[in-house]
């Protein structure tokens, strides 16, 4: 059991990464109704928008059942309950979402040793159930500070230096993962200097920012809306494929110009990954680029990165 203060309600998080999957996968509360119908759910769109909010607790069946529906939506490649999710089961008892697969063993398991064993009637403990399954080991500091860097910070960073003059707009972490299916086709379609495809979806998402100010898929529909209306569905969805087309165009012609900068990047990160104290250097130079591109950098922070810069480049006083 844990007492993490990030805990929430199992229905709060399926809620919120189920409209995340929604959205990535560009469809309508009615679409994800009308696939749960399909599995016995009787749920409307009025359903999906209550477990979106976190209003609406599901059943266990129901749970179960949602795992089909997903699938049924064409998948996702991330997971319903992130691993690293704190659920709050009641007031006094919660888990981690890696934990998960250890409880649900436990209700196919015989809840009481065989008789003579001496412990007849002891309830099988979350200790005992997770010793059944190999668990994922508690992250340290200098593990999570990597993780941070290459996951997330790298992207900032490429971001700020690519383009110094980028104003961050509000929620744009939120807003990153919109249309992230249609994000991930294109890093598929990016070809760069060496003939391989581009892996990073992200890295899409980061340029798509500094080139638009925006994800790919809100730039596409924001072309696609700018050249007038369409009668037909099929009109639609032809316009959005050649905006789609376009902006792959653009794409390939910035990473094709600005690639040697982005290896740049990821040199320099690897150059402190392995030693903490500059690993967290490091970290604060890309949040003081963050509040600069945010209009929030305190004269604090300006001399701290001024003082880096100075050591990242060797500048004399």
């Amino acid at each position: 059991m844990t007492t993490d203060s990030k805990r929430r309600p199992l229905a709060a998080i399926v809620g919120e990464r189920l409209r995340m999957l929604r959205e990535a996968k560009g469809l309508r509360q009615e679409d994800v109704a009308d696939a749960a119908r399909e599995f016995g759910l009787n749920w409307g769109r009025s359903s999906i928008a209550a477990l979106e909010q976190g209003s609406r607790n599901l059943d266990f069946e129901e749970l179960i059942v949602l795992a089909s529906v997903l699938r049924k939506l064409g998948g996702w490649e991330e997971p319903l309950i992130p691993s690293h999710e704190v659920i709050a089961l009641n007031e006094q008892f919660n888990v981690y979402g890696y934990q998960l697969p250890a409880f649900m063993m436990n209700l196919t398991l015989p809840s009481a040793r065989p008789a003579g064993s001496g412990e007849e009637g002891r309830t099988l403990n979350e200790e005992e159930a997770l010793g059944s399954i190999e668990t994922e080991p508690a992250e340290t500091e200098e593990e999570r500070l990597k993780r941070v860097a290459r996951d997330v910070k790298i992207h900032d960073y490429i971001l700020y230096s690519l383009w110094p003059d980028y104003e961050e707009p509000k929620r744009r972490r939120s807003s990153e993962m919109r249309g992230l299916e249609l994000s991930r086709r294109i890093a598929e379609r990016i070809t760069l200097p060496d003939g391989s495809s581009l892996s990073d979806w992200f890295l899409v998402v980061t340029f798509a920012q500094g080139l638009w100010g925006r994800v790919p898929a809100d730039e596409r529909d924001a072309r696609t809306e700018a050249r007038g209306d369409y009668a037909t569905k099929r009109a639609l969805q032809s316009a959005r494929g050649h905006v789609t087309r376009e902006l792959i165009e653009e794409l390939q012609e910035a990473f094709n110009a600005r690639w040697s900068e982005v290896q740049a990047a990821y040199d320099e990160l690897e150059s402190v990954i392995d030693d903490p104290k500059k690993l967290k250097q490091w970290i604060r130079h890309v949040n003081s680029l963050e509040d600069r591109a945010k209009g929030i950098e305190t004269p604090e922070r300006k001399a701290r990165r001024r003082v880096v810069v100075r050591r990242k480049w060797k500048i004399e006083e």
